[in-house]
């Protein structure tokens, strides 16, 4: 299995999940499906928070996402949510607005490209 999925302007970089689960196709399976499942919902709360400029949410949330993306990493977007956890509150709105439309994004279109992949595990 290839552990470096590229797609338009995206690297999904599976690395760790392959050190996590070895050869194991049920496990690979199942954190993918895992990210798949939770990484969508996480930017949402992310969002959310920004937009009611709730910046401990925004924090902890931040923190838990970067905890998904340090399995299964998606660009840079790990590095984003470190930015966002460290930085937010009111005097970085523009800022962390970037960040937030970067990682939406960016999760979308490696959702897309792990989606594929299980497809082709199939």
């Amino acid at each position: 299995m290839e552990y470096i999925l590229r797609g338009e302007d995206i690297v999904v970089n599976m690395s760790f999940l392959e050190e996590l689960a070895g050869d194991d196709p049920a496990t690979i399976r199942i954190l993918i499906e895992t990210f798949i499942a939770t990484v969508p919902a996480s930017v949402q709360q992310l969002k959310e928070a920004f937009e009611q400029h709730d910046w401990n949410t925004l924090r902890q949330k931040a923190h838990s996402l970067k905890s998904s993306l340090s399995v299964i990493k998606v660009d840079n977007l790990q590095e984003h949510c470190n930015v966002i956890e460290t930085t937010a509150s009111a005097d970085n709105t523009e800022k962390i607005h970037l960040l937030i439309t970067e990682i939406n994004e960016k999760a979308k279109k490696g959702t897309g490209l792990l989606l594929q992949l299980l497809q082709q595990l199939e």
